[in-house]
Formats: C-alpha cells, structure tokens, sequence
C-alpha cells in the first residue's frame, strides 16, 4: 500500500466519521425539537379538554335551570397565588376542579339561603386538605367568596400540606 492511498483511506475515513458525528448531532437536535413540541401538544391537549369539560358540565347546569332565576347556577372556582410557591398549572386546575366538585351541593340552591350560607360553604372548603394532587397534599384556604346574580364565585390559595394523611 503506497503511502498516497493510506492518506487517502485517513482522510475518507476522516470525511465518513465527520459525517456520522453529523448525523447523531443532527438526530439529537430532532429530537429534542420533537420532545418539546410534543410536550407542549399534550399540555395545550389536556387544557383544551378540560376547559371543553368544564363549559359543557356549565351549559348543562345552566340549561337545567334556565327557568329559574332565583337559583345558584353557576360555581365558578379561581387559583390565587398567595405566597412564594408557585404552583404549576395542571396542579391548579386539579385543585379547581376538586373545590368545585366539593361546592356542588350549592348548586341549585335558592340566592337568599346562599347568601346566609356564605360562612358554612367556606367551611366546607377552608382548611381542608386535598390528598393525592399529582402525588402531592395540598391545603386549601378561601379568600374571597362572592354571589353576583346566579354565580356563585369562589377565590383560593393553596399550599402543600404534610405528607401524612390522617388516621
């Protein structure tokens, strides 16, 4: 073997590594590319059907008792961030949708007994610790809860609690 084909063979072999070297950078960028995109589909995914839940749970409330304008009709529940801890937006929304399903029982209910009501509804809520938030505890604790016609809003915070459920 002369001493032009070894250099030659170096220098393809040089080119060919090079190349794949290339293609493993490339098929990383891809898929770091991919993974991103992917992530951010099934997050906008799983808040577009919940939000698509939750409007059709509120038309079928509101078609139920579309005749009635002395009843509560409407529970809607809103996340107020209150300390240092922020917490992400599936666990929010797992909270909301966990405090609504608790004031469920107000729905229905005639405006002038709410009204009276207000104390014992945020009772029902305030202090009480919701296990199993994406593998989390989380208390919560009512701010500021309001009847304006026939929707009852509610605001919370909330913050993780201990690990330990009662006994």
């Amino acid at each position: 073997m002369s001493k032009s084909s070894a250099t030659n063979w170096r220098m393809l072999l040089a080119a060919f590594s090079l190349f794949v070297c290339g293609g493993v950078v490339g098929a990383a960028v891809f898929m770091s590319t991919h993974q991103f995109n992917f992530d951010k589909l099934v997050t906008e995914n799983d808040q577009l059907r919940r939000e698509n839940k939750n409007i059709t749970d509120d038309n079928d409330n509101l078609m139920k008792y579309q005749k009635n304008n002395s009843l509560i009709k409407l529970i809607n529940v809103y996340y107020t961030n209150d300390s240092s801890e922020k917490l992400n937006e599936s666990i929010q929304e797992e909270l909301k949708k966990r405090v609504k399903n608790e004031l469920k029982i107000i729905r229905g209910q005639r405006i002038s007994s709410a009204n009276r009501a207000t104390p014992v509804y945020e009772k029902l809520i305030s202090d009480k610790t919701f296990y199993n938030v994406f593998e989390k505890n989380y208390r919560v604790q009512v701010k500021f809860i309001e009847l304006i016609g026939t929707e009852l809003n509610v605001w919370f915070t909330a913050k993780e609690a201990p690990t330990n459920p009662p006994r």
